[in-house]
């Protein structure tokens, strides 16, 4: 297992021969204009932030309760840059619901066992998880993933080798045992974890050789053990 930390929509910036950490949620002309992500404020809550119509988010707004959004890959040996989710589509999908793009991910309408993610793998939408009783679940990486939000948890969920629409973004596949990046379009295998060890963290997270840099503004996604 390597220690590099992944983050989305990462831009690569290199510093004394390794992969520099940079701020997140910045990247110009990226994002879908009125997409919202969570960012973290000074006090160490997290805020939100909305992509502007040229496709750049504006300041973290720490006047309410931030959500969704798993954080940058920054810190030791990582990518520096963050991302973010955005709510699900104004139409819930159900099992066998005709779908066009193959690869997207969308939420369910929740209940009171959680709510259930759907993936369109060939023309029609197919149970693939679910998020929690509590957690939100938010649409991710041009809904190529989900974010299962709660608290302070922002982890990021895909389906490794199929495609996916935001270049450099990061996630766990779903037993959470793989670190997944969006390289070329396509969800691709970037680091192993032990069972249950890839999640988010955020920033300034350190554990043995593993950090998350301060500076990272939505977090990491990391093997954390």
């Amino acid at each position: 297992m390597n220690a590099k930390l992944l983050a989305p929509l990462a831009l690569l910036a290199l510093a004394l021969g390794t992969l520099g950490a940079c701020g997140g949620g910045d990247k110009k002309g990226d994002c879908p204009e009125g997409e919202t992500i969570y960012c973290y404020c000074a006090d160490g809550k997290s805020g939100n932030q909305t992509c502007q119509s040229d496709g750049t988010y504006d300041t973290c707004d720490c006047s309410g309760g931030g959500f969704g959004g798993s954080g940058g890959f920054g810190g030791s040996g990582g990518f520096g840059g963050g991302f973010g989710g955005s709510g699900g589509s104004s139409i819930y999908p159900q099992s066998g619901d005709p779908c066009s793009q193959e690869g997207e991910m969308r939420c369910g309408a929740p209940d009171t066992s959680g709510t259930s993610v759907y993936f369109c793998n060939g023309s029609s939408y197919s149970l693939e998880s679910s998020c929690g009783f509590g957690e939100d679940c938010l649409s991710y990486a041009n809904y190529s993933g989900v974010i299962c939000d709660y608290g302070s948890d922002h982890t990021a969920y895909a389906k490794q080798g199929y495609p996916c629409f935001s270049d450099q973004a990061a996630a766990c596949n779903f037993s959470k045992d793989l670190v997944l990046v969006c390289e070329l379009g396509s969800w691709t295998y970037y680091d192993g974890c032990s069972a249950g060890g890839c999640g988010h963290v955020p920033p300034g997270w350190s554990s043995g050789s593993k950090s998350c840099a301060a500076s990272s503004t939505n977090g990491c996604t990391v093997c954390k053990y």
